[in-house]
């Protein structure tokens, strides 16, 4: 690499790479002349190179002196010179490199890298390009696809006309990411003299809808994103109310609610944040939601908070908020969650990654509430096709309910102790096409997930539905932790009572949203013994565990007066509506010549 040149008079240098100079005798109608600069190997070493050249122009000698470091290694675009690098050596690159494809690749977390003019550096899906510090020189080029990562422990530093592009996530036929975008961390400081760009792609889901921010420090405005023929508009979210965005230049840490926009690229195009700390949304009020956003060029972690490692900083400074997070499946057109207190979401969200150049709904426990985000809450986001890791939940039952071309989910974790983990509070987009399934809190919350308590093995939990449109559902368990052997729903408008696998039912928008309850049994009912009959109560009516074909069924005051009798006749679960006022009764179960006695309080 040149850096120092001299000439004697009349000549002068007009400019130079590392292998071109171009030089001018002195007078306005004086020609250009290019030389072309080679070295043998014994004229560098390791101190560098001094080398002398001549130049002749109307039987006139001159020489031009060059001095320069010596660079061991070069990517000519096709093989390394004068040799092939080992692993951590420091490198030029003066042609195309693909990480994957090229070889050898010696970049790991060691490497100084400088890419020259004409060098191209590509990161392609599922490969990483490591290394210590990046110099981009004037025509340098380095482009991270979907799917590729890079980290740079050190400083990263873009010449003029040199850039770095960071291309954006790719969609399977559902609107899912399946690819995410390309993704730079940055760990040192950055220099940007010439062009960052990260490009992120809309494109229909059945609501048209995504949350967006942007990744870059210069002021970008929402007027880029163009909506379909049929009208859209940008919202930004703030203590639980919307407002429009239009033609407005948005803000760093703030997630945009964008709809009806039409399938487009759309180019960040500036210094991307990287800054230590950036404050993501304003005091809310308590139960109030607001929509932040991802600013880094890359993934970041909402569990990176409470690192077991003391020497790791945390990642987030959450003040006042609720432990829970809300994203956009644009596969399910509605919100997942994710709690990480007991690492659980809902709606396909199986971790707490919020992508690059997207937005989050966060929801306040009490006035006051703040959110900021470090770098230490940055990753790189794990392809969709890879295996991850699933979450094992004890005690955990999962319920799914599907129909009209949409679906929502619920989680119930029973525990017989006190947990310390948070409730997940139900989130209610305002497309009146959605199904809402849901549970209520001990505190009277609509929850999606809900973590309860009871030591009782024979429970009933209320379970809450609205139909977003009329027509036929199914509901399904599709994951069951429970130690529970078996749970039935309970049907209020049809009086039905069956184990739940998969029931089916049809819902209207009237129907009161309290319409099923859950109840969960320890025993399966085709090896009970007989003397393990479960009977217990539920509001003002009393169920039956019934293993037999047939039984008789009694139940008597405290006065021991005879207030109901019923003859069963069905295995199954038995509700039996009684009619009596609040107190304790005593139900006698009899099959054949055997009884179980039980005291149930009607409340």
């Amino acid at each position: 690499k040149i850096t120092d040149i001299s000439v004697e008079s009349p000549f002068s240098i007009v400019d130079f790479t590392s292998v071109n100079i171009e030089a001018k005798a002195e007078g306005e109608d004086a020609s250009f002349i290019t030389i072309t600069v080679k070295f043998a190997p014994t004229e560098i070493t390791e101190n560098g190179f001094d080398k002398v050249l001549t130049i002749t122009n109307n039987d006139e000698t001159k020489t031009i002196t060059l001095s320069g470091e010596a660079i061991n290694f070069v990517w000519d675009g096709t093989q390394w010179q004068p040799k092939d690098p080992e692993t951590g050596d420091d490198v030029q690159i003066n042609g195309t490199f693909t990480i994957g494809e090229s070889i050898p690749n010696p970049f790991n977390e060691e490497n100084t890298v400088t890419i020259a003019d004409g060098g191209n550096i590509i990161v392609p899906n599922g490969h990483n390009f490591d290394v210590v510090e990046v110099t981009v020189e004037n025509g340098g080029n380095i482009e991270i696809q979907a799917g590729g990562t890079s980290t740079i422990s050190e400083d990263l530093t873009i010449n003029e006309s040199g850039g770095i592009y960071l291309n954006s996530a790719i969609r399977d036929d559902n609107g899912e990411i399946s690819k995410p975008s390309g993704s730079l961390i940055v760990n040192g400081l950055i220099t940007n003299n010439g062009s960052m760009k990260s490009e992120v792609t809309t494109q229909h889901s059945t609501y048209r809808k995504f949350y967006i921010s942007k990744p870059i420090s210069i002021d970008f405005n929402t007027s880029n994103f163009k909506f379909a023929e049929d009208g859209g508009k940008i919202l930004k979210l703030e203590n639980g109310r919307n407002t429009e965005a239009n033609n407005e230049n948005m803000e760093i840490g703030r997630g945009y609610d964008i709809r009806n926009v039409n399938a487009q690229t759309v180019i960040f195009d500036g210094t991307f944040n990287n800054d230590e700390t950036y404050i993501l949304s304003a005091p809310l009020r308590k139960r109030r939601s607001a929509l932040a956003g991802n600013p880094y060029p890359c993934a970041i972690n909402w569990d990176m908070n409470e690192n077991e490692n003391e020497n790791e900083e945390e990642g987030w400074n959450k003040n006042n908020l609720r432990s829970s997070v809300y994203i956009w499946s644009e596969e399910r057109s509605r919100l997942s969650s994710w709690n990480p207190t007991n690492k659980t979401g809902t709606n396909g969200r199986e971790d707490g990654i919020i992508p690059a150049m997207c937005g989050f709904i966060v929801k306040a426990s009490r006035t006051g509430s703040s959110l900021t985000v470090k770098k230490a809450a940055r990753v790189h986001q794990v392809n969709e096709n890879e295996d991850k890791k699933m979450n094992f939940v004890n005690n955990l039952l999962r319920l799914k309910v599907s129909g009209k071309n949409y679906s929502d989910e619920t989680v119930i974790i029973l525990n017989d102790f006190i947990s310390e983990a948070e409730n997940t509070d139900k989130m209610f987009e305002d497309n009146e096409e959605l199904p809402h399934l849901f549970t209520m809190s001990d505190d009277n919350f609509e929850t999606s997930i809900n973590n309860l308590f009871s030591e009782d093995e024979n429970i009933s939990i209320p379970l809450h539905f609205i139909a977003g449109e009329h027509g036929e559902f199914s509901m399904e368990i599709t994951e069951n932790n429970l130690n529970a052997k078996n749970v039935f729903i309970e049907d209020k408008n049809t009086g039905e009572i069956k184990n739940l696998e998969n029931y089916k039912f049809n819902s209207k928008k009237s129907d009161s949203e309290d319409r099923f309850v859950l109840h969960f049994s320890n025993e399966n009912l085709e090896n009970i013994a007989e003397e393990s009959v479960k009977i217990y109560s539920y509001e003002k009516s009393i169920y039956i565990d019934n293993p037999f074909e047939k039984a008789n069924v009694i139940v008597y005051d405290i006065a021991g007066r005879k207030v109901f009798e019923e003859f069963l006749n069905e295995k199954s679960l038995i509700k039996l509506d009684i009619a009596q006022k609040s107190g304790t009764y005593f139900v006698k179960f009899i099959n054949n010549n055997k009884i179980v006695n039980a005291k149930i309080i009607i409340k």
